[in-house]
C-alpha cells in the first residue's frame, strides 16, 4: 500500500505541472486495460502485432477518418472489373484515437517516415540529395 501512495502522490505532483499529458496516459492505460479484457477466440489468440502510439501536435482523427476514407476506396477497386484484374488498391492502416493528439496506430512492416525518406538517415542525403530541384529524374521527365 505504501508504493500505491508513493505512486498517487507522484502522479498528483507531475499532474500540476503535466495535467493534460498525465490525463492522456491515464485514459490511453484506461484503453489498454479494456482492451487487454476483451475475450478473443483461441485460434487468434496468439497473433502479435506491432503498434505506434502517438501523440503531438497531429490531429489523429482525421488519419482515423482518411484511412476509413482509403477503405471505401479500396471497396471501389475491387468492384470494377478493370481495377480488380490489375489488384489496384491503396495500402491502409489502423488507428485508433484516443484524444485529438493522442492514440495509436498500426505498424505498416517496411515503412519509412517521411523525413528519413526526404532527407535520409543521420541527415545523408536521402530523396532530397539523390533528386535535387533540378534534376528531372524525379518527375521522371524526358
Amino acid at each position: 500500500m505504501d508504493k500505491k501512495y508513493a505512486a498517487e502522490n507522484l502522479l498528483n505532483e507531475l499532474s500540476s505541472y503535466h495535467g493534460a499529458v498525465i490525463r492522456q496516459m491515464k485514459q490511453m492505460a484506461e484503453l489498454y486495460i479494456k482492451l487487454a479484457e476483451l475475450e478473443t477466440k483461441k485460434e487468434s489468440s496468439c497473433n502479435k502485432y506491432r503498434q505506434l502510439v502517438k501523440s503531438g501536435n497531429d490531429d489523429l482523427r482525421q488519419d482515423s477518418v482518411m484511412e476509413q476514407f482509403f477503405g471505401l476506396v479500396n471497396t471501389f477497386l475491387q468492384n470494377h472489373r478493370d481495377t480488380w484484374k490489375r489488384s489496384l488498391r491503396i495500402r491502409t492502416y489502423k488507428v485508433v484515437p484516443f484524444t485529438s493528439s493522442a492514440g495509436v496506430l498500426e505498424w505498416v512492416n517496411g515503412s519509412v517516415p517521411l523525413g528519413e525518406y526526404l532527407i535520409g538517415r543521420m541527415r545523408s542525403g536521402g530523396a532530397h540529395g539523390r533528386y535535387g530541384a533540378g534534376d528531372c529524374t524525379f518527375l521522371k521527365c524526358r
